[in-house]
């Protein structure tokens, strides 16, 4: 009943797409740009700390926002490499 009442609540903003030209009804952007982060989560089974967690969580954002303003790969190896030489160093 509670799940209702709250839906109830956000109704207007759930239909938007279908009054405002340019809003997508989907959520692929957003699923699109997490793709890499799961991908390596599944892979590599997560990280086995806390600071492990909140630091690949802080490189993923690094490097989706560098691939969002269209840095080359290269570009953005070299901003982790010295991310993780700052984080190495901070970390002593």
């Amino acid at each position: 009943m509670r799940t209702c009442r709250q839906l109830l609540t956000v109704e207007p903003a759930l239909w938007l797409f279908v009054t405002v030209e340019g809003i997508e009804p989907t959520n692929n952007a957003a699923e699109q740009a997490i793709r890499p982060a799961v991908l390596w989560r599944k892979c590599s089974y997560g990280s086995q700390s806390v600071q492990g967690s909140l630091f690949v969580g802080r490189i993923m954002t690094v490097v989706t926002s560098l691939y969002h303003f269209s840095f080359g790969t290269l570009q953005i190896k070299l901003v982790i490499s010295s991310l993780l030489v700052l984080w190495l160093e901070l970390s002593r």
